[in-house]
């Protein structure tokens, strides 16, 4: 008897946990749901009001019917009877929602498809993204484990018609998602503001790699012009990375960058200028492929490569990458650097096996030994510079300025306190050498940077929407050996203080490799001897034109002070404690 009744007991106990725990993962379910589609979209309400005030119907009734059905999408897979199905939809959704999101933390705007684009071509950036992003990843990373667990857990038993419904409608979420990569194909990659987050990131990438996919490598010319006599026989292009030009102090004896200030009086200095684009590889693709403001459509896609004017020129050409140590494999072409456009690379130089703060001074000394070779040497350099994460760039025991972002973690204060610790490092502690190495070699050098930096909230540099002035803004100085054109540079540098921009760099690079003055003017408009006073600008996202014939154009005003109030008060504090 006793035993009868303990057996009921236990499965009356045991009835009731189950049912208790069903009803517990019923109510579960739909609340990470919703939470999942609360925390990974932005903007929804304020896009509706936004069509409605404006009479939008015809965008706002399309906007709400692909969310509709975005919503109606995730449920029926959520409510699948088939696990394999929730998992595998379920896990695809969850990424595209926690992209979008950690995206949206480290930007502080949506993913678009530029940015998709973006994020493609920087892949070999990936294991610095991480470190420098990483409080947004883990964010994001936290909402895919949990929207992941969302989808495995077993529905509640439902009718016979709902699982044949739910069934049926397996591939519903694939409708929404080539309803927002068909927007964004005939809007020319724009359109996808605020749309659903378990579909939108899904569709970018789609529709981005079918374009690169399909789309015919461009068919560049091949050099007409028969140059003379090389001006200069020795010639370096140097592009530093992450350098702002503002950071640079060039007052005598400052306590920030004290070397450029007692070494830019042997340089040819332009001030202030402005960089081709606000990322890494649109700004080596604009310098590499020749663009023309004249004609950058047509340029940037059709244009030979400065390596190409080299070679015709009788010039030995070497590439030197200090850039790739966030690279597995340094021998993968980057910066959308082409096998074409690497054929006409003599010597291609990638640095590794050295330590993350010393590619610049491997760099300098691959630079001084191949300019010792005789007859006419073009060196193209990346630099690797002051990328982020800056406190990797330079050793712990060199800090000069505290704390650091290692140090007391990331706010505006500790990146900018890094920010110039890289900076003294990999670019205030060489200058000295490297204007030492082009004196004794009598090198012709632009020095520049790709791209400048903006701190605070959201991305340091390569934005496509809110764009910063400051993430365009660069320094641009030459040596100019003994002779002629040291005066007419320094003459120029005078009228152009602060009006300069890497679209003038390649012709001039193209007259020191004696290509004729009627030539370079047929196709360049401004040189840094001389110039227009036309509105320097920018470009961000698509330059070669992949989904919109229109580019993406930003104004840049080089006598706008961009220096952040924090940092002009570290320098005030910095130069007090030094005069002490």
């Amino acid at each position: 008897m006793l035993r009868s009744l303990l057996t009921n007991a236990g499965t009356t106990i045991s009835n009731a946990y189950r049912r208790w725990n069903q009803y517990l993962f019923a109510a579960l379910k739909p609340l990470i749901l919703l939470w999942f589609v609360y925390v990974t979209n932005f903007g929804f309400l304020d896009r509706v009001w936004l069509l409605f005030d404006n009479g939008r119907w015809g965008t706002l009734i399309p906007y709400l019917v692909i969310w509709l059905v975005a919503i109606i999408a995730l449920i029926v897979i959520a409510y699948h009877p088939k696990r394999w199905v929730r998992l595998a939809w379920g896990t695809v959704m969850s990424l595209s929602g926690s992209v979008h999101l950690g995206y949206f933390l480290a930007s502080g705007s949506d993913l678009n498809v530029f940015d998709i684009l973006l994020l493609m071509n920087a892949s070999h950036e990936t294991s610095r993204g991480l470190a420098f992003y990483m409080s947004a990843i883990v964010k994001s990373f936290i909402v895919f484990a949990i929207s992941v667990f969302g989808f495995w857990l077993k529905p509640v038993q439902s009718g016979k018609r709902l699982n044949i419904w739910t069934k049926r409608l397996a591939l519903l979420p694939l409708l929404p998602t080539l309803a927002v990569a068909a927007i964004v194909w005939f809007k020319g990659g724009t359109g996808s503001q605020a749309l659903p987050s378990n579909v939108t990131p899904l569709a970018l990438s789609g529709v981005t790699g079918f374009k690169i996919l399909f789309r015919p490598p461009p068919d560049r010319k091949s050099v007409a012009w028969t140059p003379a006599k090389p001006l200069h026989e020795k010639i370096v292009f140097i592009m530093d990375e992450s350098v702002r030009a503002d950071y640079l102090n060039l007052e005598p004896g400052n306590a920030i960058t004290p070397n450029i200030a007692a070494t830019v009086g042997k340089l040819v200095n332009y001030g202030v200028a402005m960089s081709g684009g606000n990322c890494s590889h649109y700004s080596n693709a604009l310098m590499r492929f020749g663009v023309s403001l004249k004609k950058f459509d047509k340029s940037v896609n059709q244009s030979p490569s400065i390596w190409e004017y080299a070679k015709r020129a009788g010039y030995h050409t070497i590439y030197i990458d200090a850039q790739t140590g966030a690279i597995k494999n340094p021998g993968v072409l980057h910066n959308f650097m082409t096998v074409r456009e690497k054929s006409f690379i003599d010597e291609y130089i990638a640095i590794g096996n050295v330590t993350d703060y010393s590619y610049d001074d491997k760099l300098f000394s691959i630079a001084d030994r191949v300019m010792s070779m005789p007859g006419p040497v073009f060196i193209y350099a990346n630099k690797n510079g002051a990328h982020f994460p800056y406190d990797h760039a330079y050793p712990a025991d060199q800090a000069k300025f505290h704390p650091t972002e290692t140090e007391n973690g990331k706010s505006l204060v500790t990146q900018i306190n890094s920010y110039i610790n890289v900076l003294e490092w990999s670019v205030d502690r060489l200058f000295p050498r490297m204007v030492e190495i082009m004196e004794r070699n009598k090198a012709f050098m632009v020095y520049t940077s790709d791209h400048g930096q903006a701190f605070g909230q959201g991305l340091t540099h390569c934005q496509t929407d809110h764009v910063d002035q400051r993430t365009a803004q660069v320094p641009l100085m030459l040596h100019v050996p003994e002779g002629p054109d040291r005066a007419l540079y320094t003459q120029a540098a005078k009228t152009l203080h602060n009006k300069s921009s890497h679209f003038m760099i390649t012709p001039t690079l193209l007259r020191s490799m004696g290509y004729a003055e009627h030539d370079v003017s047929s196709e360049f408009s401004n040189t840094l001897l001389k110039s227009d006073s036309s509105q320097l600008r920018f470009t961000t996202g698509d330059i070669f034109g992949l989904f919109s014939d229109e580019r993406q154009w930003n104004d840049f005003d080089p006598n706008k002070d961009m220096l952040e109030p924090e940092a002009k008060k570290l320098f005030l504090q910095k130069s007090a404690a030094t005069a002490e």
